[in-house]
């Protein structure tokens, strides 16, 4: 709907997962295809909160396989999202 509504401008999406059953392999099959009409896309998912909550590190390769989106950015390093932001 976004990109229908501005077609005339780029169209960036940021994504922030913050909620453990987002970064779940069976809940992250909800994303496919959903960021196809974006001209760039920045996902952000902090792994050192999954390793304190000692839930399983996620493959960034898995992430972007999930998303069906090959342009991507994903990062994982807070200091860097904030100063990127």
């Amino acid at each position: 709907a976004t990109a229908k509504n501005f077609s005339s401008h780029n169209v960036i999406v940021m994504l922030v997962l913050h909620i453990f059953s987002s970064l779940d392999t069976v809940f992250s099959k909800k994303y496919i295809n959903n960021l196809n009409h974006a001209h760039e896309t920045i996902l952000f998912f902090c792994l050192e909160t999954l390793i304190i909550k000692n839930r399983i590190p996620i493959n960034l390769l898995n992430v972007k396989r999930a998303f069906n989106y090959n342009s991507l950015n994903v990062i994982t390093d807070f200091i860097y999202f904030k100063s990127f932001v």
